[in-house]
């Protein structure tokens, strides 16, 4: 069936012991690179206001127009 012995042998233990210690510098490192990108892409957006819409209004003669709130363009 499986052979679960493989690790005895000298060569193949040094070999995984290998991988394992690529695997604790790359992995961490990617995982700091990903929550950097994260933090660029999307937690920058919640922090910016919504932006306010332009109201345009247009007359014939260019008189003031009254708006929602009061003003007058």
């Amino acid at each position: 069936m499986l052979n679960f012995g493989w690790w005895r042998d000298k060569d193949n233990r040094e070999g995984a012991k290998t991988i394992v210690d690529v695997f604790k510098v790359v992995v961490p490192a990617l995982v700091i690179a990903g929550g950097a990108i994260w933090g660029v892409l999307y937690a920058s957006d919640s922090a910016k206001p919504p932006a306010q819409p332009t109201i345009s209004v247009t007359t014939g003669d260019n008189s003031p127009v009254a708006i929602g709130d009061g003003n007058t363009q």
